[in-house]
């Protein structure tokens, strides 16, 4: 059997490039063949994997137009206005691609000229294939009607659709929408075959879009899978580093932050400070008993932050090590594995340092860390990121640091439950790629 993966984002992203890792080989493992995917970076990214990387249909904006949207940006009413208009031009796609996917399975040389080439190039691609498997992550959402990225997905699933190929989306969250995205997001959502879920949040707000329980299937992510062993030379520095602070210390924790919009909030930057001294609060607290302070960039978009933190914890003469951010997703699991804890706002980085075999913290920003959590039965391991700033990170992070060897002793088990829940998983996209 054949697969075709639409939608990843892209390997900077490590969190996302160790779930892709991880699909394709779970993939191979029930003799389901990944012919190819579509990325956000197709370039950037066809260097890290073995399969065949394309560009989307629709692609995102470069870097100048990203320049210019953030120009547009300063004015509210222009954004708004921006997301509106990419919103109607998302109705035609549902238009244009399924028909256009119909005529290309018909008459494909007729069909060329009504299309640009990445999406003649993507047809190409997906017709050998049986099944088209979404990897979106956490990225099929917009709670503010600014969030249009989501949007992206939308033409390559729309033109599987068209050419009679069965759509999954694999493990992944969903939502939530701002009320102008809702209809756009029902009918993308109601088209889909098969949707496996990563928490109860997304089932909930699926069955009130009226998707069928027979089509909703829920399962771990996919990253809970990655378990490669390989070490590059920046994972070899950095264990290195580990292992001699680890000398010092009687213990050592990690920590991994992010930007957050604050959705809602009338001064997101004072959140997002306030967020940023309570993670430096419980740090120095932690180093007060003892402990070893890493800060891991779990992705290359976390570089500004993490320096905030860094720079934070310098003002407090609190010392710590900041690991090269060019780390690889399975240097990330190796340095993850050397932890004592993790505290843990990027999901990613909480499921890479479980599957390792240590304990974390983790700080939700959104439903799909405190969900997943909850499902692994571990929802004492985390809290919203609105509690941290309202003071309550410590006491949580205290609690779990004094419970740290008890907390590792409970993570064999919790995992051998996901790995029968993968197995549930699969036989159910064979039942719907059989029909």
């Amino acid at each position: 059997m054949k697969a075709f993966l639409c939608g990843s984002y892209k390997w900077a992203n490590k969190g996302d490039a160790a779930l892709v890792v991880s699909l394709i080989a779970w993939l191979r493992r029930l003799d389901v063949n990944a012919t190819g995917m579509t990325s956000f970076d197709p370039v950037g990214d066809q260097t890290h994997y073995d399969i065949p990387v394309h560009a989307m249909p629709v692609r995102p904006p470069g870097r100048y137009r990203l320049f210019a949207e953030g120009l547009l940006s300063r004015s509210q009413l222009a954004r708004r206005m921006l997301a509106r208009c990419r919103m109607l031009v998302a109705w035609g796609w549902f238009v244009y691609f399924p028909y256009w996917g119909r005529l290309y399975v018909r008459h494909p040389w007729v069909a060329r000229v009504f299309s640009t080439r990445s999406t003649w190039v993507l047809a190409k691609e997906m017709r050998g294939s049986d099944v088209v498997i979404g990897v979106p992550g956490g990225y099929i959402q917009a709670p503010r009607l600014i969030d249009d990225w989501w949007l992206l997905h939308l033409p390559g699933f729309l033109l599987a659709k068209g050419m009679g190929k069965p759509v999954i989306l694999s493990p992944c969250s969903v939502g939530p929408f701002d009320s102008a995205h809702l209809a756009l997001a029902k009918r993308f959502l109601m088209s889909l075959d098969l949707i496996a879920v990563r928490e109860d949040y997304t089932v909930l707000l699926l069955e009130g879009l009226g998707i069928s329980e027979d089509r909703l299937s829920r399962s771990p992510d996919m990253a809970f899978l990655f378990d490669r062993q390989d070490i590059g030379a920046f994972g070899q520095l950095a264990l290195a580093s580990l292992e001699k602070y680890a000398v010092e210390h009687s213990g050592l924790v990690g920590v991994s932050v992010r930007e957050h919009s604050f959705p809602g909030s009338v001064n997101p930057q004072a959140r997002m400070d306030a967020y940023l001294a309570e993670c430096a609060f419980a740090l120095r607290r932690l180093h007060d008993a003892g402990a070893g302070i890493v800060l891991i960039h779990q992705t290359e978009e976390d570089a500004r932050v993490t320096s905030e933190l860094g720079r934070l914890l310098q003002q407090e003469h609190v010392p710590c090590i900041v690991l090269d951010p060019r780390l690889e997703p399975w240097d990330l699991r190796q340095v993850y594995r050397k932890l004592d804890m993790l505290i843990g706002t990027r999901m990613h980085a909480n499921i890479l340092a479980m599957g390792a075999g240590t304990p974390v913290v983790g700080i939700g920003y959104e439903h799909k860390t405190m969900g997943i959590l909850a499902r692994l039965g571990l929802d004492e391991w985390g809290l919203w990121i609105d509690q941290v700033v309202d003071g309550d990170l410590w006491p949580l992070v205290q609690r779990c640091w004094n419970a740290r060897a008890a907390n590792c002793s409970l993570l064999p088990s919790v995992l051998k439950s996901v790995d029968d829940e993968f197995d549930r998983v699969g036989r159910e996209i064979a039942r719907v790629v059989k029909g």
